[in-house]
C-alpha cells in the first residue's frame, strides 16, 4: 500500500503525511470512478 511507504520517510512532518494521504484517496477515488465508468 503506498500510504504505508509515506508514513516510513521520517522527515515527513504529520501535516504532510496527513496531506500527501488525501491526495492518494483522491487519486484512488478517481482512478476507481474512471474504471468503472470506461468498462461500461
Amino acid at each position: 500500500m503506498i500510504l504505508k511507504n509515506v508514513t516510513k520517510r521520517k522527515n515527513y512532518t504529520n501535516r504532510q503525511i496527513r496531506e500527501e494521504g488525501l491526495i492518494l484517496a483522491r487519486l484512488d477515488k478517481l482512478e476507481t470512478w474512471i474504471t468503472r465508468n470506461t468498462n461500461n
